[in-house]
């Protein structure tokens, strides 16, 4: 038996990142093409664990295998070690992260034809940054107020996606180490960076009182002309947006002045672009032109006006919804800001892309006596998971088991999140996506109290479910942009809400009782929804969820391979864990 690795940081990185692309490749290639089988002790040779996992790469001419600590229903997977690896006619070896990755980057060079060596970098990036990320011994966020605890939530995915193939790699360029100064898992903290812009370059809309303008300009500023704006940018992406030549040609003609860093210092959540202070009522989510994991991270024009066109059809829909889910709130974007400069159209277009800025409301001013928001993406999927403090704090108050606890907790977040969606979904044809980064849960000694949806600008409508004048006003390129048929929309629920989300918290949930006895609590939730909030058109797809009808995975690994944008991404089937509750 190999020894276990000592758990350093750039171990447990390198362990990360190996489990990581297990995740992916059992999940998207070798699970679908039933190329992996799970063996028990008692059937298999021997070695550590309870199970092994074994798995083939048949186009590269390998096989794995690795132990199971927990064997999960849906492929979210406890591993232990070590991992081994064999080619025909050769022995078991060692299998680390590089190893894995030439072994899965050949094999899927092997089925499309097109190597990808890019990959390979980026996945090294992600461990690069991983291992700093754990190894950062900063001081946690100080302060003990809700949106203290919020921060640090934020601030705590040092692993990041397990099912990503790179989830920590951010495409910095020769600058790594100065980007490091904004990275949320190093506790990054850091003033906005202001340009003065002449007021008719300005694009902005707010379906508030005030202009975004006016919004974001910060409490101490310089004297301003008055034909000119304040245009706060992500500070990384200023250092960018000062080498474009029409950024230059502007400054040198006195059409922007750059200011520099103004006003107080603002922290990044998970997703690095998005920025929040706690005394600002809106985070600002800034464009940043880098690669985060699939996607450069700026705000195209469409997106800006998209965001604040769904705030505005969703506060229509937002009396009936309260009402029906008062404990379920979503966060609106009601206003964005951008400079449009350039003399072509493309430049234009960059410009836009590159100022761009979306303000999102805080959840201050919703939060109930006593609850403490904190980012689902810490709970669930993530090594540090503060989960059983939490489940700790729930059984003092209920008096139950760990077991019973468990179980009670497990129902009381899906009565706050599943409904909503679903509803959301079928009744207004709005498309969330509640990934795991997208859904604030509002906890109460430890218990689920509230749930806050986030990121309107990435929402979608139905077409023909959604009033069609929640369609009118917009442009033809950002209408193109949220509009979904109901089969694409029912897709990205489906994955986002069950596969992303759901699949990690009964993962974590599976310490305190087992799986067999959470899922069928997603059952009877998907059945309660469908008696009390159920339409005709949800009615089809809850009645094939609770017949076992197979669930779609989003595929990181091979969209990434493939080199593919975000929104070209397919998707495979994954066996529902509810169809072990269909009778045979």
């Amino acid at each position: 038996m190999l020894p276990e690795l000592p758990r350093t940081p750039a171990h447990e990185a390198a362990r990360h990142a190996l489990h990581n692309l297990l995740n992916c490749y059992l999940r998207e290639v070798a699970g679908p093409a039933g190329q992996t089988s799970v063996h028990h002790r008692s059937t298999v040779h021997q070695g550590p664990g309870e199970a092994h996992l074994e798995a083939q790469l048949p186009d590269a001419g390998a096989e794995i295998r690795v132990p199971l600590e927990h064997a999960s229903l849906t492929g979210n997977h406890r591993y232990g070690m070590p991992a081994q690896f064999r080619q025909p006619g050769g022995t078991w070896q060692s299998l680390d992260w590089e190893t894995f990755a030439q072994l899965v980057t050949a094999d899927l060079a092997a089925r499309t034809g097109t190597p990808n060596d890019e990959l390979l970098s980026q996945i090294r990036q992600s461990v690069e940054m991983t291992e700093a990320a754990l190894s950062h011994a900063g001081a946690p966020t100080s302060g003990d107020t809700p949106l203290d605890a919020y921060l640090r939530s934020e601030q705590a995915l040092k692993v990041g996606h397990r099912f990503h193939p790179a989830p920590k790699s951010r495409s910095w360029g020769d600058a790594t180490e100065a980007w490091s100064a904004y990275a949320p898992e190093l506790g990054a903290r850091f003033a906005l960076h202001y340009f003065a812009v002449r007021r008719d370059l300005i694009m902005q809309d707010s379906m508030l009182a005030q202009s975004t303008a006016a919004l974001v300009r910060p409490a101490q500023t310089l004297s301003l002309q008055d034909d000119f704006v304040l245009v706060p940018t992500h500070p990384g992406q200023a250092r960018l947006l000062r080498e474009w030549p029409q950024v230059r040609a502007a400054l040198s003609r006195g059409e922007l002045q750059d200011l520099g860093p103004l006003g107080p210092e603002f922290s990044p959540t998970a997703s690095v672009r998005t920025l929040m202070h706690p005394d600002v009522p809106f985070f600002y989510k800034c464009s940043l032109n880098v690669r985060i994991t699939n996607c450069v991270r700026k705000n195209a024009e469409y997106e800006l006006e998209g965001a604040v066109h769904l705030s505005r059809v969703w506060q229509q829909a937002e009396p009936e919804f309260t009402a029906r889910f008062p404990h379920t709130r979503v966060l609106l974007e009601p206003a964005f800001l951008s400079v449009r400069l350039g003399d072509t159209a493309a430049q234009q277009r960059e410009t836009i892309e590159g100022f761009g800025l979306i303000l999102r409301e805080q959840f201050t001013a919703y939060l109930q006596p006593g609850v403490t928001p904190l980012l689902s993406g810490a709970l669930f999927g993530n090594p540090s998971s503060g989960l059983p403090g939490q489940l700790e704090q729930a059984a003092l108050l209920t008096g139950l088991p760990p077991r019973e606890t468990a179980l009670e907790w497990f129902a009381a977040y899906l009565d706050l999140l599943v409904p909503p969606v679903l509803h959301a979904l079928f009744a207004h044809g709005v498309v969330f996506e509640p990934h795991l980064q997208n859904v604030v849960v509002g906890l109460r000694n430890g218990w689920p109290t509230q749930v806050f949806l986030r990121d309107l600008e990435g929402t979608k409508l139905i077409a023909g479910r959604a009033p069609q004048a929640w369609f009118e006003g917009a442009s033809d390129r950002a209408r193109q942009a949220f509009t979904y048929s109901a089969e694409r929309g029912w897709q990205r629920v489906a994955y986002c809400l069950l596969v992303n989300h759901l699949t990690e918290v009964v993962a974590e949930l599976a310490a305190f009782a087992p799986e067999s006895e959470l899922w069928p609590v997603l059952a009877a939730s998907l059945r309660r929804y469908q008696r009390q909030h159920g339409t005709p058109a949800s009615a089809r797809q809850i009645h094939g969820l609770l017949s076992g009808a197979p669930w779609p995975v989003k595929t990181n690994l091979l969209t990434r391979f493939a080199r593919q944008a975000d929104r070209e991404a397919q998707y495979v089937p994954l066996r529902s864990p509810l169809a072990h509750l269909v009778p045979a």
